[in-house]
């Protein structure tokens, strides 16, 4: 199967009307941009949860900088009333005890707000049902509230994925920088790589971004995709999402060795490890076997271990370092999570031994500002 055929046939399926990804091969230099349906390269979608690694490198440099320690409670940078007794464990109000390290690891102990129901609806639920609820950081703060302590902060040996984690992160860093995150994120990420199409969504009416899929139903939801800030807001391309990954990955945004630190790897879900702010990925062998047996080329191939984030739109961001091959896109689909990892899967399969004449469009070319 070549790499124009994995997206031709995913778009067979009537769940979905696009896909896209772009790719860079480290060992020849090679750059792959393929698209096809309402979704090519250059096309903006949203990135939901992805923008956790913007985050995760804004943090870094403010680390850098002697802004904040990972080891500090998120309390000493953030006056919030609104968090007053926001994880209470066992009759003991423990926020304080909560540290940056903890909210980007998903240790904090804090139940998610965009999972928890209020009268059998979630945020999330509502989105997928096209239900178009705004809600703000007080709301999010409320929801976590009512969810309960999940566990004392970093006394877990798993990671409890946590939107309301980077809600809080995002917080910290507007205190910080003193600015809306929007705005630390154009100064700090977008300006800096040369970045047009990647932004913090914040204008429901705004239509740059395709709009997202539920099965069949496209998502009118600009309220809701505005509120996510922090823990899913941002609006990239595959092409500008490659740009960003290689940054971050590369030392371009805070000190390459910096990533090792990342990687203290906890288990979240089967498959998936969290580290801070980024995943560790590892599929098995049989959730890929239909496509090998199909491509027998890719049959005795090794699983790629792959770094990097997941949304739940279908988007990705990854690198796998053995094979050294870097992939950002979006299958821009709610409702396939374990197709967005299959997919991924095939593309790197294919993207070891694909031509270096293999991509639908030029490359760009990496300039990076420091």
């Amino acid at each position: 199967m070549t790499l124009s055929r994995l997206i031709e046939t995913r778009l067979r399926n009537p769940w979905y009307t696009g896909a896209t990804f772009s790719a860079y091969r480290e060992t020849d230099g090679a750059e792959f941009h393929l698209g096809g349906g309402d979704l090519g390269p250059r096309r903006a979608f949203f990135a939901t949860g992805i923008t956790k690694l913007y985050i995760t490198a804004v943090l870094l440099q403010m680390r850098a900088e002697g802004k904040l320690a990972l080891s500090a409670p998120f309390v000493s940078y953030l006056d919030c009333k609104a968090c007053e007794e926001l994880l209470v464990h066992e009759g003991v109000d423990l926020t304080d005890q909560i540290t940056l390290r903890q909210l980007l690891s998903h240790t904090s102990g804090l139940g998610d707000f965009f999972l928890y129901k209020n009268n059998g609806r979630s945020y999330q639920t509502d989105i997928a049902q096209g239900v178009d609820e705004g809600w703000d950081f007080d709301d999010a703060i409320a929801r976590a509230r009512a969810n309960g302590a999940l566990h004392v902060p970093g006394e877990t040996k798993k990671a409890h994925f946590s939107d309301t984690n980077f809600q809080i992160l995002g917080k910290v860093i507007e205190k910080l920088d003193d600015k809306p995150l929007a705005d630390v994120i154009k100064d700090r990420i977008c300006a800096p790589l040369g970045l047009r199409s990647t932004y913090l969504y914040c204008d429901p009416a705004d239509t740059k971004p395709v709009n997202l899929r539920a099965g069949e139903e496209e998502l009118l939801v600009g309220r809701a995709m505005a509120s996510f800030q922090a823990d899913g807001g941002m609006v990239t391309t595959a092409n500008e999402g490659l740009i960003f990954l290689r940054a971050f990955m590369e030392g371009y945004l805070f000190e390459r060795s910096l990533v090792k630190m990342l990687c203290d790897w906890r288990p979240m879900f089967p498959s998936v490890e969290y580290g801070l702010g980024m995943m560790r990925l590892q599929v098995p062998y049989w959730m890929s076997l239909p496509h090998r047996v199909a491509n027998r080329s890719s049959l005795f191939m090794s699983t790629p271990v792959v770094f990097g984030h997941l949304g739940m739109s279908g988007s990705f961001m990854f690198y796998a370092p053995k094979e050294r091959i870097y992939i950002t896109g979006t299958i821009n689909q709610l409702h396939a999570k374990a197709q967005t990892v299959v997919f991924v899967l095939m593309a790197l399969n294919e993207l070891r031994v694909a031509p270096k004449t293999a991509t639908t469009q030029p490359a760009v070319r990496m300039v990076f500002t420091r």
